[in-house]
């Protein structure tokens, strides 16, 4: 008896318009449909599945929903185990790897701050400052959010200061920013607009510039590291009590299989609190605020609420670095929340591809 070639079209058929043929033949073979399947053959826009003999009306069907749901994931590579010499760079630091691969964890910017949305922000290198007139402030062309990564409203953020940072310079030297809570530097950056403010007024003959970045979209990336699987299993979303939404959240899985970064997954919209909560599979409220006696920018005012997205006994998502997959986060407006906090976490491991 012939092989049966049934044949799709990638562009019309597939939702995602890719085809991963092992996971396919995976699907295929794990499903209810009785007849052998040989092979599958894509070439341009040609998705041709070959069987060993015709099939019924009922597997036909099927085979057709298969292809209809597929979603042009490759499955994840044979992971190596990692022996105890080897090494990976992330943020310039240089990490020891474990035997079994080791935690990999991501954390968003802050949806209420947009000074913290850095990851698709703009770099501006050696911009010349206007004398607001009394010789301290000083501002830039445009009024922008400029990134700030100096006073703890990302987590981490000293691995971004190099990237990110602003650098103000006076004829050419550069000058102190105000640490945290303190006015022990030469001046102070308003993060809402750029303006700088000197500590002490200069005497208005001198050229000051600044590179700094500013913010564009609320994009953010969690993505697998170069060389590794990242198998995400806890989401975490936390936020403060009088956080408001005033925009809609969207995660979509993104990826590169061979045709350019395009959509891996068909986007997930949150335009509710109760979207979140409705979601989450458990959620923790803290009664009341923090009151420590510490420094002001370091302690929260605001109790915090937590909503967890546990898919350990689930569907884990799995990212391959090899095909740069990665989860996309953003505001589907780029309206920032109102209130004191709202971000996101992405706990899981990395094992070597």
């Amino acid at each position: 008896m012939a092989d049966q070639k049934y044949a799709y079209s990638i562009q019309d058929d597939f939702p995602n318009h890719i085809v991963a043929t092992d996971r396919l033949l995976q699907e295929i073979q794990s499903s209810a449909i009785v007849t052998v399947l040989d092979r599958i053959d894509t070439a341009g826009d040609a998705c041709d599945i070959w069987f060993k003999a015709a099939l019924s009306e009922g597997d036909e069907t099927i085979l057709d929903g298969l292809v209809a749901t597929h979603t042009g994931v490759p499955l994840p590579q044979e992971i190596q185990p990692v022996s105890l010499d080897q090494t990976v760079q992330i943020h310039g630091i240089v990490e020891q790897t474990p035997l079994e691969g080791r935690r990999y964890d991501v954390y968003t910017s802050d949806f209420t701050k947009k000074e913290t949305w850095y990851q698709d922000s703009a770099r501006v290198t050696g911009e010349t400052l206007t004398d607001s007139g009394n010789h301290a402030t000083y501002t830039p062309a445009v009024s922008r959010f400029w990134i700030d990564v100096m006073h703890g409203k990302v987590f981490r953020e000293r691995d971004f200061r190099e990237d990110y940072a602003p650098v103000v310079k006076v004829d050419n030297i550069a000058k102190t920013e105000h640490p945290a809570g303190t006015t022990s530097g030469d001046y102070s950056v308003n993060y809402t607009t750029g303006a700088i403010t000197f500590k002490t007024a200069l005497t208005g003959i001198e050229v000051v510039t600044a590179d700094y970045s500013y913010a564009r979209t609320s994009l953010f990336k969690a993505a697998a590291p170069t060389g590794y699987v990242w198998t995400s299993n806890v989401i975490k979303v936390m936020y403060a009590k009088d956080m408001g939404m005033k925009d809609t959240i969207i995660f979509q899985l993104w990826g590169n299989i061979g045709a350019g970064m395009q959509p891996l997954s068909t986007p997930e919209y949150y335009q509710t609190l109760d979207d979140l909560k409705k979601d989450s599979s458990r959620s923790d409220r803290e009664a009341t605020a923090d009151t420590g006696a510490g420094d002001a920018w370091r302690m929260p005012t605001q109790p915090r609420c937590t909503l967890y997205y546990d898919y350990s006994g689930r569907a884990a998502t799995t990212l391959q670095g090899a095909y740069a997959m990665e989860i996309r986060c953003w505001l589907e407006n780029d309206i920032p929340f109102v209130g004191e906090m709202g971000c996101a976490s992405f706990f899981g491991r990395k094992d070597e591809e």
